[in-house]
């Protein structure tokens, strides 16, 4: 059956045989070693049990002895040791239960001792309190009936026992490393020299079974690598020569699209140029379009104002024939004051009062006359400036109207050049479009040359690297040879 294994099933088998029995020798001693660590856990667990022991047989010696010290002096020092132990031993009792953890026997006397040390604490207690409450001698001979002693044995004896069984325990792991140690040892060596002698035996049968096959590869490969090597050799120096042509292409190619982008820009330039043009344009004419708007309000405004010059100037006409009238009034007035004063004067002591009013009549039409002349005088220059006004408001309205033919004229010219800057920009987006989708296909033809180039470098490479592995496969085929001819001499 292994006759018609393949030369690589043969060779694994060969290596296999070595990391199988390591495996095995291995998965032995780290059980072996998994054992002498728990026996390590177990000892260091063995001397926390003694230590907990020794603590609280401490604790309860000390209680002891501040008790009898205290009876023998009667001083309240004594008691300290006492107090002291008192309030350690709980804490010494939860270390005793946590080392025991785990043993059902060493738990049971671990119960056991804490049941005697509170006996124990309660009796010493009750001593204490005979000495308060009776006297010294009734505590002493408390003590003198040795329920006390009676149970420290019982406690001492507890604790001879759990330390038996602790090193029972740790005796016991101790045999069953030292075996584990000596069947690990063994299997170590009898292993080792057992893969030694596999290990041989595979060679001389690999050496056997695979070197007459392997002789007849080599051959067939240092032939297979040789004619490769020719094939790869002309394929290499024709990839070579098709990678430079293809790298002029793409050189003439990038020229170009770069030209067609030039292209492009120029045109997306004169096209938004165009397009600005035609924009002002329509700025242009709605400007002109307001202008004639607000040219026309100025001409109605114009002749608006115009009308209500020449109304105030009929009113300042009206004014000064109302003036002239009161100014002829004024006369009057003045005639009938010097009639007045006259026939005042001549009334004697009784028409002095008549005559102080015509003189203040006189007075009066003196003043309305020299108002009126002023008046007279202020409505002739309103007049000269409503003449005036009137002149200039005529020369703006014809003003106006010339400025409303020149802005139709200059709306006519705008719109015939916004028309014309329309059809530019219309040319100049159609040229634009059409040097971007130039610009486009270069590029698409830019990106195809680039990957053909790509394509041919990496064939190339692939073309050289193949060349590289036939020169490598025939180096390996004569040197496969070699160390054959040298294995079979």
């Amino acid at each position: 059956m292994i006759q018609r294994w393949s030369i690589a099933r043969k060779i694994m088998l060969g290596f296999a045989l070595g990391p199988i029995a390591l495996i095995v020798i291995g998965l032995i001693s780290y059980t072996n070693t998994n054992r002498m660590l728990a026996t390590q856990r177990i000892v260091a667990n063995t001397y926390a049990v003694r230590n907990a022991l020794h603590r609280v047989e401490i604790d309860l010696v000390n209680a002891e002895s501040g008790q009898r010290g205290y009876l023998l002096t009667g001083k309240a020092d004594y008691l300290k040791p006492y107090q002291q132990a008192q309030s350690a031993v709980g804490g010494s009792m939860d270390a005793l239960d946590k080392a025991v953890a785990g043993e059902p026997q060493q738990e049971g006397r671990a119960a056991t001792i804490r049941s005697l040390s509170n006996q124990k604490l309660a009796e010493l207690a009750e001593t204490l309190n005979f000495a308060h409450t009776r006297s010294l001698g009734a505590a002493i001979a408390l003590v003198r009936s040795n329920r006390g002693e009676s149970i420290m044995e019982q406690i001492r004896g507890q604790f001879n026992d759990a330390l038996a069984e602790q090193r029972r325990i740790e005796q016991q792991r101790y045999a069953d490393d030292a075996r584990a140690a000596a069947w690990s040892l063994g299997v170590t060596i009898y292993g080792t020299l057992v893969i030694v002698v596999i290990l041989c035996v595979a060679g001389v049968l690999l050496t056997r079974t695979v070197s007459g096959p392997l002789e007849e590869a080599v051959l067939a490969l240092t032939s297979a690598s040789a004619e490769i090597l020719v094939g790869t050799t002309q394929q290499a120096s024709g990839v070579q020569e098709q990678a430079a042509a293809v790298t002029e292409t793409v050189a003439t190619i990038e020229q170009i699209s770069q030209t067609a982008e030039s292209s492009n820009d120029r045109a997306k330039a004169v096209a938004e140029s165009s397009l600005r043009a035609v924009d002002n344009g329509v700025a242009g004419r709605r400007a002109v379009d307001e202008t004639v708007t607000v040219m026309g309000d100025v001409k109605t405004r114009t002749e608006s104002i115009a009308n209500s010059i020449l109304a105030l100037a009929e009113q300042a006409q009206a004014i000064g024939e109302i003036i002239a009238v009161v100014n002829n009034v004024a006369d009057q007035t003045n005639i009938l004051a010097f009639n007045a004063a006259i026939e005042a004067s001549r009334a004697g002591e009784q028409g002095k009062g008549f005559g102080v009013v015509a003189s203040e009549i006189k007075s009066l039409a003196e003043q309305s006359k020299k108002a009126t002349v002023q008046v007279r005088q202020i409505l002739g220059e309103i007049q000269r400036a409503t003449n005036s006004a009137v002149i200039a408001t005529e020369h703006g309205a014809k003003t106006v109207d010339e400025a409303l033919h020149t802005v139709h004229q200059a709306d006519e010219a705008i719109r015939a050049l916004t028309d014309i800057v329309s059809d530019a920009a219309r040319s100049a987006t159609q040229i634009s479009a059409s040097a971007n989708q130039q610009s486009i296909g270069m590029a698409q033809i830019q990106r195809a040359m680039r990957d053909i180039s790509d394509t041919t470098a990496q064939s190339l490479a692939s073309t050289r690297q193949t060349e590289q592995a036939a020169r490598d496969l025939d180096a390996v085929g004569s040197r496969l040879a070699e160390l054959l001819r040298g294995a079979t001499a």
